[in-house]
Order: C-alpha cells, then structure tokens, then sequence
C-alpha cells in the first residue's frame, strides 16, 4: 500500500500540469498487469485517459 499516493495529491498534481503511468505494482507475478486498483484509484482523482500516457494508442486510448 502506499499511502501517500491519495487521490487529493494525484489532483493536486493534476493542477499543476503533471501527466501519469500507471503501473500495476505487482508484488506477485499473478498481480503483473493488473491496473484495476492503479485505475480505480486515478478516476478517484479525476484523472481520465488523456491523462495518462500509457493509456494511449495507435488507435486513441485504451478501453478507460
């Protein structure tokens, strides 16, 4: 778990222009590419796809 990583600091960042990765985190090699909670956790925020850069494509953005 981290902590620090709330979603009033993602929005705070948001504010102030940043851009995001999400990653999954995994600690286990069942959890590799699991995005639900880095998901969860950034619309929490407000984030959206257009914020985040590997959500994007070729094609436009990933399913969000």
């Amino acid at each position: 778990s981290h902590d620090h990583t709330t979603p009033e600091y993602i929005a705070l960042a948001k504010s102030q222009g940043a851009r995001f990765v999400l990653g999954s985190d995994a600690h286990s090699p069942q959890r590799v590419g699991d995005f639900a909670k880095a998901i969860a956790l950034a619309k929490e925020a407000g984030l959206g796809p257009e914020d985040i850069r590997n959500a994007e494509t070729e094609k436009g953005y990933q399913p969000w």
